[in-house]
């Protein structure tokens, strides 16, 4: 599973999320359109998006 923001500036996410997809096969990916680095700490509306996403995957 990989989370990634698209306004993230802190890191080269591109670069990263290609790396990662050719490490793992088939990986999850959610993309979140105005997230940031650390999406914990984004406005409620992603912040929502994301634990929503994570609950559901994780208790499966």
């Amino acid at each position: 599973m990989i989370v990634q923001g698209e306004e993230d500036m802190t890191v080269d996410w591109q670069h990263n999320l290609q790396v990662l997809r050719s490490k793992f096969d088939q990986p999850e990916v959610l993309m979140l359109a105005r997230g940031r680095h650390h999406l914990a700490n984004e406005i409620p509306q992603i912040r929502e998006e994301y634990f929503k996403y994570l609950t559901a995957h994780l208790t499966g």
